[in-house]
């Protein structure tokens, strides 16, 4: 049967895809890799109804600022680093990761009105920005635990909306049915750092393919995880036997497409820790491959609530502010 494609976010029938949902929350976002993310480098990207350009000092610092110079509006896509400012290909004019504006000695020097900054940060590989500008203590910037090893992979593409990958992740029901896990006891969810967790056990059923065989013999059929939810990016931590590990994922819309960025991490004493993150990140490629090919073209309907993990997710998601288009 072929599949109806997706409606783009904004289009009319918005609302019948994921109903209730913020399509931009007031959260961090992944832009961009930080390996794509070198000092002197410049890029310009679309976030939340807002034209943004992330780059990197000599120095390594990061900056998110409106795309277009306060001067006169030109883009800031094609400005050069130079030392710790990104300079205005138009007149020179010379913009820090603060936002403070600085013109040329030809025209007087000295500061100017500034311009828009976003707040930004790093972790786990990944360059996060809040569109929103202020960020509330009750929703810190990502914070990954020390001693941890990260490879940070390419971004995949999908034709699909990043609520209801969310939402996919914490549905327990479709656990059986497209993974052939079985829980065996009843999941936790909570509150946790502004955040929503959810933590249960499970078993790998027969007949579950190759990397369900691999899993199961490695882990005893005893399967511990935590994924938690940031809004528009989720962490998963996942035991199995002796090896520990994490995955971070950050979604991304663009337009009817979804950019996932991806990164996993091991302990560095992690006897995986040196050559096993690929392997790692296979296992999850592997996994997550169903729930991919589920996921585009859907279109989001809440006709079970007697899934705790779906109910307890989009109310969550529901309680971020919705961020609107800039005006400028």
């Amino acid at each position: 049967m072929r599949r109806q494609a997706p409606i783009p976010l904004g289009a009319a029938a918005e609302s019948d895809r994921s109903p209730g949902l913020p399509a931009w929350p007031d959260a961090w976002h992944v832009v961009v890799r930080s390996a794509d993310l070198p000092p002197g480098k410049v890029r310009s990207l679309p976030l939340a109804g807002r034209e943004l350009v992330v780059f990197r000092t000599a120095a390594g610092s990061l900056g998110a600022l409106d795309a277009h110079c306060p001067h006169m509006g030109a883009h800031l896509g094609c400005a050069a680093v130079q030392g710790g400012s990104l300079v205005c290909p138009l007149h020179g004019f010379a913009l820090d990761p603060s936002g403070e504006v600085r013109a040329p000695g030809e025209l007087g020097g000295g500061s100017r009105p500034g311009t828009r900054a976003y707040p930004v940060t790093e972790a786990f590989g990944l360059v996060f920005v809040h569109p929103g500008g202020d960020v509330s203590p009750a929703r810190p910037p990502p914070q990954p635990a020390a001693g941890m090893r990260w490879l940070a992979g390419r971004p995949l593409r999908l034709r699909a909306d990043w609520r209801h990958v969310v939402v996919n992740a914490f549905d327990l029901l479709h656990m059986r049915s497209v993974h052939g896990r079985a829980l065996t006891g009843p999941a936790r969810i909570e509150s946790k750092d502004g955040a929503l967790a959810m933590s249960y056990e499970s078993g790998v059923l027969p007949l579950s393919g190759t990397a369900g065989y691999i899993t199961r013999r490695l882990s005893r059929n005893r399967i511990k995880v935590m994924q938690t939810c940031y809004g528009p990016w989720l962490m998963v931590e996942s035991t199995v036997g002796p090896i520990r590990t994490c995955a971070v994922f950050g979604l991304l819309q663009e337009g009817e497409y979804l950019r996932v960025f991806n990164a996993f991490g091991t302990a560095r004493r992690d006897p995986l820790a040196r050559w096993g993150l690929h392997l790692i990140r296979l296992f999850y490629y592997a996994f997550l491959r169903k729930d991919f090919a589920i996921l585009e073209g859907m279109r989001l309907r809440f006709a079970h609530p007697e899934d705790e993990g779906v109910a307890a997710i989009t109310a969550y998601l529901e309680s971020f502010r919705d961020l609107e288009p800039s005006e400028g």
